[in-house]
């Protein structure tokens, strides 16, 4: 049996990445209630027209998503191996290539340091380090408009 325009509608929200709910909030406007619309997403999900045509599509994407990937690297890859390429150009394939393969770091080396830092000082302390810092910068913004100035 194929699927209603509401379905579809539903069936196409949910395979872009909503939930349910907000799936059957776009699908159904005229579903106000919470526990209605929450009621009417169980059905939905649960109805196997419906379940089979998403899982069906999100494998397809899934074997695309997979081949795009598996592309990039390779290109990534050519141009770490590259004589021409720089060595920041490198540097940058090499690091998206990590970020594809699920190598990605939370927080750079020193952004670990400083959050560790943060963790351990007092409110006071925090904010007598951020006017040392303002401070600072401000000097060397002067600094800079002096050289400039003599020029």
């Amino acid at each position: 049996m194929p699927l209603t325009n509401k379905q579809e509608t539903f069936k196409n929200r949910i395979i872009a990445g909503d939930n349910p709910i907000d799936a059957v909030r776009v699908a159904y406007p005229n579903i106000k209630t919470e526990s209605a619309q929450s009621t009417m997403a169980g059905k939905l999900v649960r109805n196997g027209a419906i379940k089979a045509v998403i899982e069906a599509q999100r494998a397809e994407l899934s074997a695309k998503v997979e081949m795009s990937r598996e592309l990039l690297v390779s290109k990534m890859q050519t141009i770490v191996d590259d004589k021409v390429s720089t060595n920041t150009e490198k540097t940058r394939a090499a690091s998206l290539i990590a970020d594809m393969c699920g190598f990605k770091r939370e927080a750079a080396p020193n952004q670990e340091k400083e959050q560790a830092l943060a963790a351990r000082m007092s409110d006071e302390e925090k904010e007598l380090a951020r006017d040392n810092a303002a401070f600072r910068t401000w000097q060397e913004a002067r600094a800079g408009l002096k050289l400039a100035g003599t020029g």
